[in-house]
């Protein structure tokens, strides 16, 4: 099975204490050795390329870069969309494997493959404790 990961992946995972870059770091690792699992390749999607790393011959990850256009989520996903397709018809993955319900999960559903979503965090008491917005307060009244 060859598995593309989505999300936030950390450049140096010996520096990662926590969040969703050390749980996606975990994740992966756990697949790559898994013995059904071909190789899995994370994809890091962000403004300015970095170049990647190779963990093992079963575990690559790569930071592509997406242009960031401000206010426009729309566009932005057009872009973040469009570059990972252009890595999946090369990887030809089994299966998509999100990071978040923000846009790299959104991302994982697509791409016209089989997909799966990890959700991080729980979003509702997340929305509770910042409350740094109206968006925040909205988004967690319309949680409970």
């Amino acid at each position: 099975m060859r598995i593309l990961m989505v999300g936030p992946f950390p450049e140096d995972p010996d520096r990662v204490v926590g969040g969703v870059e050390a749980a996606a770091y975990a994740i992966a690792r756990a697949l790559s050795e898994h013995e059904d699992v071909e190789k899995v390749l994370a994809v890091d999607l962000r403004t300015s390329a970095t170049p990647g790393r190779v963990y093992s011959d079963k575990l690559e990850a790569r930071f592509a870069k997406v242009p960031f256009i401000n206010g426009d989520a729309l566009v932005r996903s057009w872009f973040a969309v469009n570059a990972l397709r252009g890595i999946a018809k090369a990887f030809r993955p089994d299966v998509v494997h999100g990071q978040g319900i923000g846009r790299p999960g959104d991302i994982a559903t697509q791409l016209g493959l089989p997909a799966v979503v990890t959700v991080h965090g729980m979003v509702h008491l997340e929305a509770r404790v910042t409350e740094q917005n109206l968006f925040s307060r909205l988004k967690a009244a319309a949680l409970d």
